[in-house]
């Protein structure tokens, strides 16, 4: 190898180094491409489409959301993404009605949730630590058991 070709490898070297870092920085690829005279070309690829995953909600086809969630949320703007709750006291009182029109309907969802809002109230008055919960079976165990059951259980645990 002649000297000359020796310095045009290593100012190629160089050259590489650098856009390699440049495009790991970036989050890109790097693209290489030899010209007639069989000089290489190096140069950044295409950044990723979608950095950030889909928004996921389910449409009205029954398929998953393609479009990008809104900053700071996890879905776009067609599923909730740029709602920021009801802040009136009408607004949030009709958000309760509603989660309480949905446990009518699933009775099984309240019935869980009474039992696990009871062990939090029980763990609170024991001066227990609040988490982490034992497993269901447990506390369904612990809802129907006797007052006096209750109290040794809760000192065990």
């Amino acid at each position: 190898m002649t000297n000359e070709e020796i310095r045009r490898l290593l100012k190629f070297q160089e050259k590489t180094k650098a856009a390699f870092a440049k495009a790991h920085a970036e989050g890109r690829t790097l693209e290489t491409s030899y010209d007639s005279k069989g000089k290489a070309h190096i140069r950044l690829g295409k950044q990723p489409k979608r950095t950030k995953p889909a928004c996921g909600a389910l449409c009205r086809t029954g398929e998953p959301c393609k479009a990008k969630p809104v900053e700071g949320s996890k879905r776009c703007r067609m599923h909730g993404g740029l709602s920021t709750g009801a802040k009136t006291p009408e607004g949030r009182a009709a958000i309760a009605e509603s989660n309480r029109r949905r446990a009518k309907h699933n009775p099984e969802h309240l019935r869980i949730g009474q039992i696990v809002c009871e062990e939090i109230h029980r763990r609170q008055l024991a001066g227990l630590p609040l988490l982490p919960l034992p497993p269901l079976e447990e506390l369904e165990a612990l809802h129907t058991a006797a007052p006096a059951e209750l109290k040794s259980q809760l000192n065990k645990s």
